[in-house]
């Protein structure tokens, strides 16, 4: 198996596979010439005792067209037959290294308390026991809702939703999901309450309308080049596409063109 790297390129000039270096990248690459998000890619990697990591940069030949056009065909099943994904969520660009010291933070201070509220369940007053932890960063409560550069990324949106199991390197903790728990450091234990990332509807109606919540969150983040708008969203179109077994037509569905328009 391999690790898929999730990551922002950034401004600067990342190392990259050619059709000029490519026979000398099939060799070797030499560790001290890869950005700090490569390196600790690979750190997590041979700490998960994984010995292949695939990067976008160094596994696609860049500047080849055709490479290119195979790999975008297939980008959703790279990160969904990865063992993990590894998501470099703080780290704006290849030279922001995301694993590092932990940032200074109250993290382990935090007040504990439990509540008793009553809810009418099947008509009956069942009791409820909700545990509370605040933890504080900068003045910023619930860390789960933290972002990062990444985030604003929008062929993320895809490899985070395709994943089978994610690693998510925030600047404040580490997060873990997978399709049957997620936790996180602030949190201290995983939790099997999970709603897979992408778990699809069989009800036609809600498909649709899950569909128009993607595309919003997807519409809000940026890409390098235009022309990926719609690859970037095809493998998460194609596993819609197996629910409602409509037309895709660049973003719409035909079933739904009439409400679109």
């Amino acid at each position: 198996g391999y690790v898929a790297l999730s990551h922002c390129w950034g401004s600067e000039q990342l190392i990259c596979t050619t059709s000029g270096n490519i026979q000398i990248h099939r060799e070797t690459i030499n560790y001290s010439t890869l950005p700090r998000t490569f390196q600790d890619a690979i750190t997590v990697a041979l700490k998960m005792d994984v010995a292949y990591l695939w990067i976008d940069s160094l596994c696609i030949v860049q500047g080849d067209k055709d490479d290119w056009a195979r790999h975008a065909e297939t980008m959703d099943k790279i990160y969904e037959n990865a063992l993990f994904v590894v998501a470099a969520t703080c780290s704006s660009g290849g030279s922001i290294p995301f694993l590092g010291p932990d940032v200074q933070s109250d993290r382990y201070t935090y007040r504990a308390t439990s509540l008793k509220i009553s809810t009418s369940i099947d008509a009956q007053q069942r009791p409820v026991v909700v545990a509370t932890r605040a933890r504080k960063f900068d003045g910023r409560l619930m860390p789960m809702f933290i972002s990062g550069p990444l985030e604003e990324r929008a062929w993320s949106c895809q490899e985070s939703y395709c994943a089978v199991r994610l690693i998510r390197f925030t600047d404040t903790e580490v997060k873990w999901r997978c399709n049957t728990a997620a936790g996180c450091e602030c949190h201290g234990r995983l939790t099997t309450e999970v709603q897979k990332p992408l778990q699809i509807s069989n009800d036609k109606t809600t498909i649709f309308e899950q569909w128009r919540q993607v595309s919003i969150e997807f519409a809000g983040r940026s890409l390098t080049y235009n022309t990926d708008r719609l690859p970037a969203l095809a493998g998460i179109a194609s596993r819609f596409h197996a629910r409602l077994g409509s037309t895709y037509i660049a973003g719409l569905w035909q079933a739904e063109l009439p409400f679109n328009l």
